[in-house]
């Protein structure tokens, strides 16, 4: 190898390759950072959450990144990074929709669940307008040393197994190629999967994924507030802990949800997420647009909210995707590795993507800044931890697809996640060394995955009986399982689903 293993050639300039090619940089080692596209672009995956917060903080801090202080934090972002664009999250709302029906706000909130994650919003967390900050942190790559290839592919890649050496061959927009060395290879190439599809890796299982959704999305202008055709309606909105706009708002349908995700300068990203067992045969031939359409008219309240709204420049179309849910057969192997959302995807619904990535190049910074050269062992592990937590996300979500017919099943399970989400935060933030080594979403608790699986199981029983039975028998059996994680008074029924402040910090 080169020496200390010091050159990395890093594949996707998203937001997670290009950041842990600036943190490597930045401390020494020669980075290279290929992408096929340019920035700016369209990218989903824009919900941000406080775990995700925490990780950056933490990189920042011991990374010397002060660059980045403003991205942790809502207000900072606003008074200090201004030209970056975004939203206010202030927490998690979910609305309960009918077929047919107009949405109701009922003094006991069987409609809503509101989930605040944030005290006051210059503390809050962020939706990332991912063309912006997706640049951002490339260019900031660039100014810590990296070199960036734009505009270029790569076509091969071979190792050397005496030398462990990485020869590529790339090619740039013009159609010149370079052949170039390097000594590690990290994969932030997300769907593209570039060293899986280059080495001719086998996948990963799909069957033994739960979930299976597809997505229709886009961004808009012009759609009108939640908050305020609620008020236009005379909904009593008085007890919501935050407003419905400025949060990951979750629209839950007969079929799946309605994501939407309003940034400060009155763009809004929205899309459905359909369970595709709900879709009829050849639902892949229909168009993405009429397919949208079709579905946002069957509920007319959400058919108000976008009645005069128009497509965004960029896209400037309706996106529709196949399944969503992917998982690569490895993670890591001799001399490569890849971050999360290359290793696999599972579903939006819990806005996993940012703080998992976070996590992965968190990580990765940490094993390959190390005093060892080496750093293979820390990489495998690693590359088995990441598939391990893609499992549980799995579980994590796929139980709420089961319960979209009864709100409060639905609403018990999402505690879960919850659980698991305030836990890994306080747990970070009670550990001298910032938890390092720990799994997100508690996914190296044996005790914890067991539980979360044997709660799948018996709501999965529910949803195939059809028979629901009563909430309450359910609502206390998730208390049962989440209670040495319930740091955040969670499963509460005395709150009438509107939770005031859920995060650790």
């Amino acid at each position: 190898m080169g020496e200390q293993g010091k050159r990395f050639l890093v594949i996707g300039a998203g937001f997670s390759g290009s950041l842990l090619s600036a943190i490597l940089a930045r401390h020494g080692k020669q980075v290279t950072l290929i992408d096929h596209a340019k920035h700016p672009r369209f990218v989903i995956g824009e919900s941000s959450t406080p775990a995700a917060g925490l990780i950056l903080r933490t990189l920042v801090k011991r990374y010397g990144l002060s660059e980045l202080g403003p991205l942790t934090r809502y207000g900072r972002w606003v008074n200090e990074l201004a030209s970056v664009r975004r939203g206010a999250k202030q927490g998690f709302s979910y609305f309960f929709h009918q077929a047919d029906t107009d949405f109701q706000v009922a003094e006991s909130h069987p409609n809503e669940l509101l989930v605040a994650a944030s005290s006051a919003l210059e503390l809050a967390d962020t939706q990332w307008l991912r063309s912006d900050v997706d640049q951002f942190l490339c260019d900031y790559a660039r100014q810590q040393g990296v070199i960036l290839r734009d505009l270029t592919t790569l076509k091969s890649l071979q190792r050397d197994g005496v030398s462990g050496e990485w020869a590529t061959t790339v090619v740039d927009s013009a159609g010149g190629q370079e052949r170039l060395q390097f000594d590690w290879v990290v994969d932030a190439s997300g769907q593209g999967e570039a060293v899986t599809r280059l080495l001719g890796l086998p996948s990963g299982d799909l069957h033994g994924l739960k979930t299976n959704t597809v997505a229709v999305f886009s961004h808009f202008d012009g759609v009108k507030s939640w908050d305020a055709l609620l008020a236009e309606e005379r909904q009593d909105t008085k007890d919501f802990p935050f407003p419905a706009d400025t949060s990951a708002q979750h629209h839950v349908l007969e079929e799946g949800w309605l994501w939407c995700l309003r940034f400060d300068h009155s763009v809004t990203s929205a899309g459905l997420v359909l369970d595709a067992h709900s879709l009829a045969d050849g639902w892949q031939q229909i168009p993405a647009e009429k397919m949208w359409r079709t579905h946002i008219a069957s509920y007319p309240s959400l058919n108000r909210m976008f009645q005069d709204a128009q497509l965004s420049v960029m896209p400037n179309r309706f996106l529709k995707t196949q399944r969503l849910q992917r998982i690569a057969g490895q993670a890591a192997g001799q001399g490569w590795v890849s971050l999360p959302h290359t290793a696999g995807f599972i579903d939006p619904l819990h806005s996993t993507g940012i703080a998992h990535s976070m996590s992965g190049v968190e990580r990765l910074a940490d094993i390959f800044l190390s005093v060892d050269s080496g750093h293979q062992v820390g990489v495998d592990a690693y590359g088995e931890q990441v598939l391990g937590e893609l499992k549980l996300i799995d579980l994590l979500v796929a139980g709420c697809y089961l319960a979209l017919p009864s709100k409060r099943h639905f609403e018990a399970y999402c505690m879960l996640y919850f659980a698991a989400a305030t836990t890994y935060e306080k747990n970070r933030m009670d550990s001298d060394d910032c938890n390092l080594g720990h799994a997100m979403f508690l996914a190296d608790d044996a005790k914890w995955v067991t539980a979360v699986r044997d709660v799948f199981y018996h709501l999965q029983e529910l949803a195939m009986s059809q028979n629901w039975g009563e909430p309450a028998q359910f609502e206390a059996i998730i208390r049962r399982k989440i209670k040495r994680y319930n740091h955040a008074g969670l499963c509460d029924a005395a709150v009438s689903s509107m939770y005031q402040y859920t995060a650790a910090m």
